[in-house]
Order: C-alpha cells, then structure tokens, then sequence
C-alpha cells in the first residue's frame, strides 16, 4: 500500500489503511486552502471536524486529507 504526499511516493507502515488515490497535504497548506488562521485550524483538528495522519517520515508534522479539506469548503459554503 502506497500514498502520496508533496509528490513523493512513499510505503504507508502497515497499520495504516488508505485508499491509494488519498492526497495528504500539511496543516499549513489546508489552512491556506481553506483561508482561515492558525487558531482555526488548530481548533478545527482539536475537535476532530478536521482529522488529521501524522506523517509516517516525522512524527511532529499532521497530514490532512485534501477530500477532507475540500468537503469542510463545501460545507461552509452551503452554511452561508
């Protein structure tokens, strides 16, 4: 099982299960995405409305699914 992150092929460790199309982009690029502040973002994971991986290559960086991303803006939109 493989999955790509910033245009890298990589080996997911065998415990994680995820479809081989899923796209994982950082925090940082999710928050730009979305266009909200650190703060937001941060609360938005804390609540679990935003799951997040942690990067199999370092532990310290969350890897967001961009389908997750992309449906939050959905929702948001249809929200307003």
């Amino acid at each position: 099982m493989s999955f790509r992150y910033q245009g890298h092929e990589e080996m997911a460790p065998s415990k994680t299960v995820m479809p081989q199309d899923t796209e994982l982009i950082t925090v940082t690029e999710a928050r730009k995405i979305l266009g909200i502040s650190a703060n937001k973002m941060s609360a938005l994971i804390s609540s679990g409305t935003l799951p997040y991986e942690q990067d199999p290559l370092d532990h310290r960086v969350k890897l967001i699914r961009r389908t997750d991303v992309e449906g939050l803006m959905r929702n948001r939109s249809h929200a307003r």
